[in-house]
């Protein structure tokens, strides 16, 4: 069982990201625990912290704000192992994003994932990139509004979210144009997904 590995803030999280997936590639509840096995085998590979997954969940997020997202990650039709390679390819782009880190190679999360080749996932993190136009920033102000919506809902919840820090990176002031057009205009649509994905969680 994952909580018997992992703290409650990463079992919590890793519910709400599954749910997320869930949300925009939507699969029959009884797959729920295969997906959340096959996060606990990517954990394996690295293990998550919780602002890790908080990233890995706004560019599922970002991912399917973008217009026709599905069709341009995958243009050859939706495969049914969809919601895996999706949970994959932004776990792999959050953790060298967030940890600034190239010392787990592609090869190694494709070999230990087991849903696809190196191929096939190089191939996909070139989309979702171009997809989110390389918007990857999440230490603006904007999106730790959106984080903290998460941790509130965790801590009504049992989550331990005073223990998640926020922005722990000083070198990153977020003064590019992408973080301040964000703090007008994205923070109050995702702002309202969240609450809206947070109601529906809760009922």
């Amino acid at each position: 069982m994952l909580e018997e590995t992992f703290n409650s803030d990463v079992c919590s999280l890793t519910d709400f990201l599954v749910n997320t997936i869930e949300y925009h590639v939507p699969f029959p509840m009884e797959q729920v625990t295969k997906v959340r096995r096959f996060a606990k085998r990517l954990y394996g590979v690295s293990y998550p912290s919780p602002e890790l997954l908080l990233a890995t969940v706004t560019f599922v997020n970002r991912l399917f704000e973008q217009k026709e997202a599905p069709k341009k990650l995958f243009p050859d039709g939706v495969p049914e192992e969809a919601p895996l390679l999706v949970l994959l390819v932004a776990y792999v782009v959050a953790y060298k994003y967030w940890t600034d880190k190239a010392d787990i190679m592609n090869h190694d999360w494709s070999r230990e994932a087991g849903v696809c080749s190196l191929a096939i996932l190089n191939t996909l993190e070139r989309r979702m990139l171009r997809i989110l136009g390389y918007d990857l920033v999440v230490e603006d102000a904007a999106t730790q509004a959106s984080w903290q919506l998460i941790l509130d809902h965790m801590k009504q919840n049992g989550g331990r979210s005073s223990e998640v820090t926020l922005v722990p990176r000083s070198d990153s002031s977020c003064s590019g144009s992408t973080a301040s057009s964000r703090s007008s205009v994205w923070k109050p649509r995702l702002g309202e997904w969240i609450k809206s994905f947070l109601r529906k969680v809760k009922s």
